[in-house]
């Protein structure tokens, strides 16, 4: 599953990975963001996938600067994303967000660079990247909800919302505390505008990705589960 699975009964086991999709409303603004993470220890199959989705999301967000235009971002996912021989799925896409939760423009994870309106100071943007281990294509369940990769295959998504400042791109990573941030960058300052975020290792389960819907994504009366991929995305907002 990649995203919008709603929880049920399912039986989280040991080697499984999780998709975690949270927003927040405070004061009027909102914030999205998610992570996937595995179950215990991450299955050799899984880990290359969830390094890869994760270190695409940072490059997308290193873009996230005032002057560079929208398709930087996306150019920067996909370039990582497609060295590791992984698929960007392209009919899920990230958006703008500020008072509600998916506002322009549409932010797809693939495209040349240079492309789209400029950046500026003031935009908040949630950039997810969203990528299957197999082919691209996804499939809708029979629920109209859930989605799937087309060729089950393992499936992650990572998402953060980022502000653009006069200094860089500012986003503060899911699950970590200040003081978390303060230990594992001591000399950095902790709010500091287009810092790294800092996860744990890999295959621990870390912080870190909801996709907006793009194009019609083809419906399946197929209702699977998949030991590998349960999620516990949320309806959308």
């Amino acid at each position: 599953m990649v995203v919008h699975g709603i929880p049920g009964p399912y039986e989280l086991r040991r080697g499984d990975i999780l998709s975690i999709d949270v927003g927040v409303t405070y004061e009027g603004w909102v914030a999205d963001a998610a992570i996937t993470v595995p179950i215990g220890e991450s299955p050799p199959e899984a880990e290359p996938l969830l390094t890869t989705t994760r270190d695409a999301l940072f490059e997308g967000i290193a873009q996230a600067v005032q002057g560079n235009h929208l398709s930087d971002i996306s150019h920067a996912v996909q370039q990582r994303v497609e060295r590791d021989g992984l698929s960007i799925i392209r009919t899920l896409v990230g958006h703008g967000i500020g008072r509600d939760m998916h506002e322009d423009p549409q932010i797809p994870n693939f495209g040349d660079p240079g492309k789209g309106p400029e950046l500026e100071i003031g935009m908040a943007l949630a950039i997810e990247p969203m990528v299957n281990a197999g082919g691209p294509e996804v499939r809708m369940g029979s629920d109209g909800w859930a989605v799937y990769s087309q060729d089950d295959s393992l499936a992650a998504h990572f998402e953060f919302t980022v502000a653009i400042t006069a200094d860089g791109p500012s986003s503060s990573p899911p699950g970590t505390s200040s003081s978390d941030r303060e230990a594992a960058q001591p000399d950095a300052p902790t709010s500091s505008p287009g810092a790294r975020p800092v996860f744990p290792d890999p295959g621990a389960g870390w912080p870190g990705p909801r996709g907006s819907r793009g194009p019609t994504i083809p419906r399946s009366p197929r209702t699977r589960e998949r030991r590998s991929s349960p999620s516990g995305s949320l309806r959308r907002r």
